[in-house]
């Protein structure tokens, strides 16, 4: 008789279940949850308890700053990278204007700018 009344099989078209145990059951499903989140963002190496969150190259992977390759961010690497990305969009700016300038020499008509414009 206690089983049914702690469980709350006894009565009240299950009632009791939901107001006792079975509330337990929406909890399960939170706590589940975010475990499975922090697996799923966790940094790939074996006994690592970091978020990993930069990608490694060439692989599905997912490791924290500490086990990454190319190592931490620090501003001097991002400085680099900022002045190589730059240079590349300079670069294809350049390529951009002077195929503009080749086209419109030729006078196909596929230069973007029309013959009035000239």
């Amino acid at each position: 008789m206690w089983l049914s009344d702690l469980f709350g099989f006894d009565g009240g078209q299950w009632y009791s279940f939901w107001s006792g145990a079975g509330a337990d059951l929406g909890e399960l499903a939170i706590i589940g949850a975010v475990v499975g989140m922090y697996r799923r963002h966790n940094c790939h190496m074996k006994g690592c308890w970091r978020i990993g969150k930069q990608p490694v190259d060439g692989t599905s992977w997912t490791v924290c700053h500490h086990h990454h390759p190319a190592g931490a961010a620090t501003p001097d690497k991002l400085a680099a990278a900022h002045e190589r990305h730059v240079a590349k969009l300079a670069a294809e700016d350049v390529r951009n204007a002077q195929t503009i300038i080749a086209d419109s020499e030729r006078g196909d008509g596929t230069s973007p700018v029309s013959s009035s414009e000239r």
